[in-house]
């Protein structure tokens, strides 16, 4: 569903959301909406569920309130399944918790109403709420009318719950303009592996409501970066010394005596590897292509046993593995708002530096840190003759069979184009000195990756 449709859909809605805010949410990659109806005064038992079906969107969900001005709804489009999430509502707050099953995502979606009479401990049950949701799927939407502007200073509590689940807002813009204000109080948040593609605020009927819609388009649809391995040099227990000696001691001139220039090359590095691991010990790292960039060994250390109380607290339904499991729980919270904090102090002391230094990595930490509105995805699903194509391995054979296909010359008995020769100065040798390679390594940077022969530039440099 593109935007253009989803506004036009905003206008049926309106007059079911008198008083309240209208929040719709388009997920274009699998042609899928959902729209929450906060506050509205057709939450009320009194009004037939029948009375409020949209053509083209399942029965809406409810939440009713028996006075006036609470409630929530939310519709979803014909031919999603979504599921109700009672475990992960309360009796006390007014929130609609929806889960639905797209192509390798699940998404928990929450429509919210919070009414400003609210008390703290609105915050402490949502927040429990939103870790039990991203423990099971990092893709979480929050919609609502929160009754709390935005654009102004976040009380410390709030900003304190989203910056520990790297929750960030679409909705920049007043959702609510009288005559002595304008506010931002029906924000959309989502998780920060979400994809953004467009969102913002509708006008809507003033004598209806007093809120402007807001919307946003999503796209979910993206592989997964896989964890593998990697081999990495410890140079800092590295013999450098013994390594100059074994390396001036050994006898090239047997392992380079062949005409074949491939065989050379692969004795050379077969007997240069040989030499280096005896004096510079390497281990096999684990690079995961979803950590954050403050993530450590620690803090995964503390998820694990996070997650293996929680299961014990599941198996069990113990008061004391709940207690525990929740202990531990926000101990992880705590430990991910300490460690982001640090890496962001210390990156505003070196980012001057980093970015004069080593303008490559400068531009990836802007975009790890820009992650939230936009973050860095695979290419999006491709389609071929026999449809979407997902897997990064298919995208790579779609497009290798596409540029092989423009690239090929469809007649064998083509020749190419013949050409003048425009000197007669030829080069009969090649002379490179041996001044001339020390030249080229030391420029060499040290901070680019190493090849498949595992050489990095600053173990050449040695």
């Amino acid at each position: 569903m593109d935007p253009k449709q989803m506004k036009d859909l905003i206008g049926r809605l309106q007059k079911l959301a008198k008083g309240g805010g209208i929040g719709a949410v388009g997920l274009g990659s699998v042609a899928m909406a959902l729209y929450g109806l906060s506050k509205s005064l057709y939450t009320d038992e009194s009004i037939q569920t029948a009375d409020l079906l949209l053509q083209g969107y399942e029965e809406p969900f409810r939440r009713d309130r028996h006075n006036h001005g609470g409630g929530v709804m939310v519709y979803v489009k014909s031919g999603i399944i979504a599921r109700r999430r009672h475990d992960l509502e309360n009796q006390y707050d007014e929130t609609i918790w929806l889960t639905v099953q797209l192509k390798g995502v699940a998404l928990n979606i929450c429509a919210i109403y919070r009414p400003e009479t609210s008390r703290g401990d609105f915050w402490d049950r949502l927040e429990n709420s939103i870790g039990n949701a991203l423990e099971e799927s990092p893709h979480l939407i929050l919609n609502g009318d929160w009754n709390i502007n935005f654009l102004n200073n976040i009380p410390t509590r709030i900003n304190d719950m989203l910056l520990i689940y790297s929750l960030n807002n679409l909705i920049t813009e007043p959702t609510r303009v009288s005559n002595n204000s304008a506010t931002c109080i029906d924000p959309i948040f989502v998780s920060d592996e979400i994809e953004n593609i467009e969102s913002g605020v509708i006008n809507t009927d003033n004598q209806l409501t007093d809120h402007f819609a807001t919307y946003c388009s999503l796209n979910l649809i993206s592989n997964v970066p896989q964890s593998f391995r990697r081999d990495v040099w410890l140079y800092n227990q590295a013999n450098f010394d013994q390594l100059k000696n074994d390396l001036h001691n050994t006898e090239w001139g047997s392992i380079l005596n062949d005409t074949d220039i491939d065989v050379v090359c692969q004795n050379f590095n077969n007997k240069l590897k040989e030499v280096v691991l005896k004096h510079i010990p390497k281990k096999s790292v684990i690079i995961r292509g979803n950590d954050r960039p403050w993530f450590n060994s620690t803090i995964r250390k503390e998820i694990r046993l996070r997650d293996r109380f929680r299961k014990k607290y599941i198996s069990t339904k113990s008061q004391q593995h709940k207690y525990i499991y929740k202990q531990q729980r926000n101990k992880v919270n705590n430990l991910k708002k300490i460690l982001k904090e640090k890496f962001i102090i210390n990156l505003d002391d070196n980012i001057d530096e980093i970015k004069s230094r080593n303008p490559k990595l400068y531009w990836s930490i802007i975009r790890t840190l820009l992650k939230g509105t936009k973050p860095s995805q695979t290419l999006p699903p491709l389609n071929s003759e026999n449809g979407l194509v997902f897997s990064d391995s298919e995208k790579c054979d779609l497009l290798n069979e596409y540029f092989c296909k423009i690239s090929s010359l469809e007649n064998d008995d083509k020749t190419p184009p013949s050409f003048d020769e425009r000197t007669e100065i030829h080069v009969p040798n090649i002379t490179v000195t041996e001044q001339e390679i020390k030249d080229i390594i030391d420029i060499l940077d040290i901070n680019k990756a190493s090849g498949p022969d595992e050489f990095s530039h600053r173990l050449i440099k040695i």
